[in-house]
């Protein structure tokens, strides 16, 4: 009778074993971290699998032109597919994801959560890993760093300007304090002419009364209409006087907060810093408080320079 009882035990710790290696169960591993980024911009690069080239641990660092998506690479039924990897969305909403993934032969399921701090300025992201027991198994007594690191991938993609927002952003102080200016309208497609003829003046005025200016050259812009725009030319000053004849000292507060962005190419393409540091001030919930301006650190904006080196600033509090 015992040896019954005791072959009955074995056979059903036998069948258990065999039912948690080849059966469906999966057990999860968690991890989380914070993110310095409201959540519609963290949970973005997740719930989107054409981001996930940004971070994903198994796919950063591949050649993204091989990338197979679907028509649609957001919601249900969503996939992307490289060599013998495929992801695929099961379900999701703007801040949760679930994806089932075939990697190198074996399946698994995974969920991301994000979730905002109280006041919006920090998103915590939660990552879950379902995998079979073996695997699961080995994971625990071997712990590897591929979920640590697409987070930390994650992280820093979104915390780093240059990769998240595609330029060097930083918050920074007043550079100019005293900045001699003068302003005009003009047509649009005059618009570069005119900049161009008003530091001739500037330049003209500093020799005439002996002031000493201090390049490099700044500009600003504001559209005024379909066709016209009020343009300001700059060149800081030591020292400022009285303004004439249209001249002008702007005076800055050396404490005053600044958002520069760095720039190098050609003059056509600085609209993409722009947007660039509107949507900064937009995440961090900063305000524009004056005009912005453009510093020309190298090439002229009165040229056809294809490697001008240009600072753009936006008065920020």
């Amino acid at each position: 009778m015992r040896k019954k009882v005791v072959l009955v035990v074995i056979c059903i710790l036998f069948a258990g074993i065999v039912f948690l290696i080849a059966g469906p169960l999966n057990f999860g591993i968690k991890k989380e971290i914070d993110i310095a980024a409201p959540i519609y911009n963290v949970a973005g690069e997740f719930t989107n699998l054409r981001n996930w080239r940004n971070w994903y641990p198994e796919l950063k660092g591949l050649d993204s032109s091989a990338f197979v998506y679907s028509a649609s690479t957001t919601g249900p039924n969503a996939s992307l597919q490289t060599g013998d990897q495929t992801y695929s969305i099961l379900e999701g909403n703007p801040a949760y994801l679930r994806t089932s993934a075939q990697i190198h032969g074996y399946r698994e399921f995974e969920s991301l959560y994000a979730f905002p701090d109280s006041l919006g300025i920090t998103t915590r992201v939660i990552w879950i890993r379902a995998l079979p027991v073996l695997r699961w198994l080995k994971e625990k007594l071997a712990p590897g760093r591929e979920m640590e690191t697409g987070l930390d991938n994650l992280k820093n993609f979104i915390e780093d300007p240059g990769q998240y927002y595609g330029f060097p952003i930083v918050l920074g102080q007043v550079e100019d304090t005293i900045v001699l200016t003068k302003t005009t309208r003009t047509l649009q497609s005059n618009r570069v002419q005119e900049i161009k003829n008003l530091f001739e003046e500037i330049r003209h005025y500093a020799q005439t009364n002996k002031i000493e200016l201090d390049h490099p050259l700044m500009s600003s812009f504001i559209i005024l209409g379909k066709d016209s725009v009020q343009v300001s030319a700059g060149i800081s000053v030591t020292k400022s006087g009285p303004g004439e004849n249209g001249f002008f000292y702007l005076r800055m507060p050396t404490a005053g907060k600044m958002l520069i962005g760095h720039y190098h190419g050609p003059y056509s393409g600085l609209n993409g810093l722009y947007r660039a540091m509107d949507k900064f001030v937009s995440d961090k919930r900063l305000q524009r408080i004056a005009i912005p301006y453009e510093k020309y650190e190298s090439g002229s904006p009165f040229a056809d320079s294809l490697h001008m080196t240009i600072k753009l600033y936006f008065p920020v509090i």
